[in-house]
């Protein structure tokens, strides 16, 4: 078997013109000295205290602090308008009263008094069955503020007879049992 010519290469460190080491895998460094010397470290300032530290020259678009404590020191300062992920507040005020504890032990409440049955179709988890359920507000959630956490006005559906109370949700429902079909289909 015939040997692979070697190639001459300019080092990226120092620009001196070297011949590879091996044929098969290219050579970028001439020397482990130009190698250490790839990525010089370089002085910076904290970006937090001011505080001059070194970093890798690499680095540079990263790393903006001095230490863990001056990151986490700006990242608490980084609130509402003055985060970069910050949109004006847009959270739905429906959105917020959902996630809140009083909300989520209203909707225990409610699968509790029902002994986790959904009262339009009888049907419960168990036996195999995995069902999901919905603590489903009688009189609209947006309608009727005053009720909103009365367990009277609540009551325990299943998915699928929950999306029925909803025509709203009813196309919603029509793609995902489409996607479940198709998914099906593959095997």
């Amino acid at each position: 078997m015939k040997k692979k010519p070697r190639k001459k290469v300019i080092c990226k460190t120092c620009d001196k013109k070297f011949v590879q080491k091996y044929a098969y895998r290219p050579s970028v460094y001439c020397s482990k000295e130009c190698w250490s010397n790839r990525n010089p470290k370089v002085l910076r300032k904290c970006e937090n205290c001011g505080h001059e530290f070194m970093g890798y020259k690499s680095e540079l678009n990263r790393k903006k602090f001095c230490s863990k404590k001056c990151y986490s020191k700006a990242q608490r300062n980084l609130t509402k308008e003055k985060s970069h992920l910050w949109k004006g507040g847009k959270t739905k005020r429906s959105t917020i009263l959902r996630t809140r504890a009083k909300y989520l032990k209203w909707r225990d409440s409610v699968f509790e008094r029902d002994l986790y049955i959904c009262q339009e179709c009888g049907v419960s988890n168990g036996n195999g069955k995995k069902i999901i359920l919905n603590a489903h507000h009688i009189k609209p959630f947006s309608g009727f503020e005053e009720l909103r956490f009365e367990i009277s006005n609540g009551i325990t559906l299943c998915r699928d007879c929950h999306i029925l109370e909803h025509p709203h949700l009813q196309a919603i429902a029509a793609k995902r049992i489409e996607k479940e079909r198709s998914q099906l289909k593959l095997f």
